[in-house]
């Protein structure tokens, strides 16, 4: 009988252990999904300026006579002043 009730207590501390790890493991993948998860939201607020940047531009670029694109000093101001986000 007190074999029985030797593994019954091992397999109960083996019990506990595989309780401990599945539980830090939990905090551990929780920790790294949000920090994923705002990365992932700072990536796409930073593509969105980025679009949003790049719609700007091409709606202020025309063609002169010769084909060339340009932009128009007044143009230039609106971008300068409507720019999302920090130059790199």
């Amino acid at each position: 009988m007190k074999t029985v009730e030797r593994a019954f207590y091992s397999f109960c501390e083996e019990i506990d252990d595989l309780k401990e790890a599945v539980e830090y493991y939990k905090n551990l993948y929780e920790t790294e999904k949000a920090a994923n998860n705002l990365m992932v939201s700072e990536n796409l607020l930073s593509a969105k300026q980025d679009v949003a940047n790049a719609l700007l531009f091409a709606l202020s670029v025309s063609d002169d006579k010769n084909g060339n694109l340009v932009i128009s000093k007044e143009d230039r101001n609106s971008l300068a002043e409507n720019w999302n986000g920090n130059l790199r």
